[in-house]
């Protein structure tokens, strides 16, 4: 009966590291897709601000 329950909270205790496992994998996992989604963002922004800024001339020219 004790050695029952005994395995019992070894089991509860393994599914809660499993389960803290799963959540630092996850956090690492959403983290490495923040960064990239923000290195994609900046470069996009960079990207935008070389054609506005090779197109700004014409503008001030224009102006």
């Amino acid at each position: 009966m004790v050695s029952g329950a005994k395995s019992g909270s070894s089991d509860c205790f393994q599914l809660l590291l499993i389960f803290l496992e799963e959540i630092c994998f996850l956090m690492e996992v959403l983290e490495m897709e923040l960064v990239l989604f923000s290195y994609f963002l900046g470069s996009f922004q960079i990207f935008l601000w070389f054609k506005f800024s090779t197109y700004s001339p014409s503008f001030s020219s224009g102006a």
